[in-house]
Order: C-alpha cells, then structure tokens, then sequence
C-alpha cells in the first residue's frame, strides 16, 4: 500500500483492476484527491464562485414556506442540497422542458442547474464534500463531544454534590432541632426565645425552696451544727457560730427572699413583708442618715375661690415700732426698707462641678445585686452551695464512720452525752437519708438547666455566644440551600446544552456518515467502480453509539 492507500498488484496476479478496493484515510483525503488529479489545485476559487452563485440565486428563490424551512436547516448549500432543490422547485409546479438549444425553459431551473454544472465541473463538488467532511471528523466532531463529556460529567458532579448538600443539610437541622429541643425553645425567633426561658427562674428555685423545706435539710443543719459544737465543747474550744449557713438556713427559715429582705430581717428578726412593700425601692432617699418615707397620697380638691374685697390676705409683715405697738391701728406705720447686705470679701463662691458618676454608678449596681434573690446572686448562691457542700462532706465522713465497726465503737462513746437530736440523728439509716437529701438539692442547684439560665439573666456575652451556636445551624443550612440552589442552576444550564447539542452532533454525525458514503460511490465512479473505503476516524464514528 502506498502513503494513499491504493494497493498495488505484484507481477504475474490475475486479479482484475476492478476487484481492487482502494483504502483512503480521512486524514490523507483532500491530498489523495488532488494528487490523482481528481481535483485541481485551484478548487478553492471554484467554491468561492459558486457560493456567490447560490446567493444569488437563493434570492430570485419564491417566498414560500418550503424553501424557508429547508434553508434554516441547512446553513452550507452543497452539492447535493442543489440536486435538492432542483428536485423541490420540479414538484412545486416549475417546468423542466428544454428548448431547442437544451436549455431549461423556467428561469430557476436554469439557474440552479447552472450551479450543479458548475460544482460538477472538474470535479469541484468532490473537493466541497472531502472537505466537510474531514473538518467534521477533526474539528467539529471531537469539539462537540468534548464540550458534551464536560457537560455530561457537570451534571453527574452536581447530581451528586445536590444529593450530599441534601443530606448534610438534613443533619444539620436535625441538630439544629435536638439543640433547640435541649435548651427549651422552637427555633422561629431565637433570641427572643432564649430571653424568655429566665421567666422559669423563680419556678425553679421555688420548687428547689420546697426540696430545701419539706426536705431533711434542716434537721441535716441542727445535726451537723450540734455534732460539731459538741466536739469543740468537749475539747474545750471556742464553739462554731456557723455564719457560713447565714443564706442556706434563711431559705429554710423563710424563703428564697431578695437580699435587701435578708438584711432587714439580720436587723430587725421581727420583720414582716408589708402588702405595701413588695418590690425593692427605686431609689433610696436619705437625711441625716435616716431613710424618707414619701407620700405620695396627693388629695385633689376644688381651689376655694377667695373673697378679693372681704377677706384680708395675711402677708406676714409685722407693722410694729421698735417700742411696740402704739396707737390705733389706723395709725400708718413706717416701713423701713433699708437693707444691709453685708460685704463678704471679693472672693465669689464657686460651685463645685465634680459629679461622681462612677459612685452613682456603684450605687445601681448595689441597687441591682440587691433586688436579686439569694438563689439568683451569684455570691449567695455560692454562700448556699458551699453550706452544702460542707454539710455533704461531714455526712460522707460520717456514713463511713458509722459503716466502720471499730471507728463506731469510738464515736459512741464521744456522743454519749451530746443533745439529745445529734444522738436521734448519728445512726446509718438516718445519715444516709439526710446525705440523699442534700446531695437532691446540690444536684438541682448545680443542673445544666439553672446554669444556663443564670447564664442567661446575668451574661449579656453568654447570651450572644448561645444565640450564636444555635443560629449557626440555620446560617449553615441557609448557606447549604444557596449551595444547592447553585448546583442545581449550574446542571440545568450543563441540561440545557445537552439539550441543544446532542440534536446537532447527531446532526454533524449524520451528515458527515452521509458525506463518507457520497463520496466513497463518486470516486468509485471515477476509478472504474473499484470499491472506495475512506478509514480512519470515520470509521470509529460509525461505530460508536453516543
């Protein structure tokens, strides 16, 4: 074979010329054509020509539907789209009887038979079709199916990453919903939300007051307090006065009361909550160290109308002479209007204008800390836990002394003669039920839920870094829903490509097939009907389905 593919005959082979295929590669087309001198070398003019000719006359063609339609879908008029017309202007009524001189009577029929004489003059429609032909296979073709696979692959790429967003989505608002649910709120307004759980606060501690007071709490306080004194009475030591328990027993005494409610019970122990004074003053007025009562009981009445001529208004001026009062009073007296103003140097007092707004300040704060109740400070509350961890402790070491036989055999003989509730109480089944009891309410005090919302009411910074966590799990989501929503854009537009490409790469694919076989039968024509093949990626076109 040579470098265009005709096989050569070797000496003394009786094959006929007719029997030998001729191979010619796609890639080698134009220059096989050209130089077996099928086609000329100038054939590039001749297309130029003739495609002047075709516009020419695509203009005298008539306006009718048919012809519309058949030039949309053909952008390049070939050779046999030329046999085509001729074909369609025949059915559509045009004559195509000759006159004498053999030429078509009906003007467009002679025109677009003048343009096929034309293409098929030296061969010029040959080189048209090679030369589509090899552009569609090494151009086109391979431009169209890249583009394709790069779309084809986007859309499996977004399918997949649309399904992951899905799903990491539906986990995070399952998180989101788990944390909502955990700290107690919806989810619509959160801040709002979060804000609004510290209204539970006083039920919370009202219901820990209740443990503390129907508990064994205080008989755990009078045990603990008289085991210890006892102790220290009988090594002769000073005796504890347990101020530390000042908060814990006032719960137990009282109740969960404001601090500024604490102070004045400390000063008077007969005081009693008035129906008056339910809410911490607004602000304190003080004299000479003792507080003003203000009243604000204002009676308003009907001014009486005075009697300008009768009555006589008292204007406080004595009319009296330095002897005393002489005379009638219709005596008129003298009044003497001079006044002394005493000089009192140059100098001119100043004002001092030094406001001490951090003293103001200092004194709100105080205010504030002191409307809050002993379960709602944080030094009382600390005051109260500590209380009960001492008193947890004691019992702990007690449990186990008692649980120990050799230690009990001692400790009995120590509490011999302590009073008579610290015996009651120093035996297993009683240590052990007041250690459960103490040990409920550390529990409750000390909850995840109380924390928070201390945290809450008290801590502006943890109320920001709370709101945030949880809204995060939105602002994710939100920002998975912009991710998706980008993924799913970005497929349509991969979609819709696919949608317009695939038609014209079926298209290209058809027309080049097409191509291959015209030409492989014209220059069958040409070489004695010898059987043409054109190979090379044209035959891996055929073969594929895509």
């Amino acid at each position: 074979m040579d470098i265009f593919g005709i096989k050569k005959l070797s000496e003394g082979n009786d094959v006929k010329d007719v029997d030998i295929p001729i191979d010619i590669h796609d890639n080698k087309l134009i220059e096989w054509l050209v130089s077996r001198k099928t086609i000329r070398s100038g054939w590039e003019e001749a297309i130029n020509k003739i495609e002047q000719m075709i516009e020419v006359a695509i203009n005298d063609l008539p306006d009718s539907l048919w012809i519309k339609e058949y030039m949309s879908a053909n952008d390049v008029i070939g050779y046999q789209h030329v046999q085509e017309i001729i074909d369609l202007l025949i059915e559509n009524g045009e004559s195509q009887e000759r006159n004498f001189f053999g030429k078509y009577n009906s003007p467009l029929i002679a025109q677009w038979n003048a343009i096929l004489d034309t293409y098929k003059k030296n061969n010029v429609y040959l080189s048209q079709a090679a030369t589509i032909l090899v552009q569609n296979v090494k151009y086109e073709i391979p431009s169209i199916k890249k583009d394709m696979d790069k779309n084809r692959g986007v859309i499996t790429s977004c399918e997949k990453k649309i399904s992951e967003i899905s799903r990491n989505k539906k986990e995070t608002l399952h998180k989101f919903e788990v944390m909502c649910r955990d700290i107690g709120i919806k989810g619509d307004n959160i801040r709002e939300e979060i804000i609004s759980l510290t209204d539970n606060l006083d039920n919370l501690f009202t219901d820990i007051q209740y443990q503390m007071q129907e508990g064994n709490i205080k008989q755990c306080i009078e045990y603990y307090k008289g085991y210890v004194n006892h102790h220290l009475q009988q090594s002769n030591l000073e005796m504890k006065n347990f101020g530390e328990l000042e908060y814990l027993e006032h719960i137990i005494n009282y109740k969960n009361e404001p601090l500024y409610r604490v102070e004045k019970r400390k000063a008077d122990p007969n005081y009693e909550e008035s129906d008056e004074e339910t809410d911490f003053p607004d602000a304190l007025l003080e004299e000479n160290g003792q507080q003003i009562t203000v009243n604000w009981d204002i009676n308003i009445e009907e001014p009486v109308q005075p009697d300008l001529v009768n009555d006589v208004i008292d204007w406080g001026i004595s009319l009296e002479s330095a002897e005393g009062v002489q005379g009638n009073v219709s005596d008129t007296p003298t009044i003497n209007w001079d006044i002394t103003i005493e000089d009192e140097g140059d100098s001119v007092p100043e004002i001092n204008w030094n406001i001490d707004v951090e003293s103001e300040t200092s004194t709100q704060q105080e205010q504030t800390l002191q409307k809050q109740t002993i379960l709602e400070n944080h030094e009382s509350r600390k005051s109260v836990l500590y209380s009960l961890f001492e008193i947890r402790d004691f019992l702990t070491v007690r449990e186990q002394s008692l649980n120990n036989e050799n230690v009990m055999m001692v400790t009995l003989g120590q509490i011999a003669n302590a009073p008579e509730h610290v015996k009651k109480s120093d035996n297993n089944s009683q240590v052990e039920k007041y250690l459960n009891s103490v040990k409920g309410v550390i529990d409750r005090l000390e909850s995840e839920e109380v924390v928070r919302l201390l945290e809450i009411k008290f801590s502006e910074r943890y109320l920001d870094r709370l709101t945030q966590s949880v809204e995060a799990y939105m602002n994710q989501a939100n920002r998975m829903d912009m991710a998706r929503i980008s993924q799913e854009s970005r497929m349509r537009d991969a979609q819709h490509f696919m949608e317009t490409e695939y038609p014209k790469y079926r298209s290209i694919r058809q027309e080049t097939i097409n191509l291959k076989g015209f030409l492989e039968k014209e220059i069958s024509k040409l070489y004695s009907g010898r059987p043409v093949t054109i190979i090379g990626q044209i035959s891996q076109l055929q073969r594929e389905k895509y």
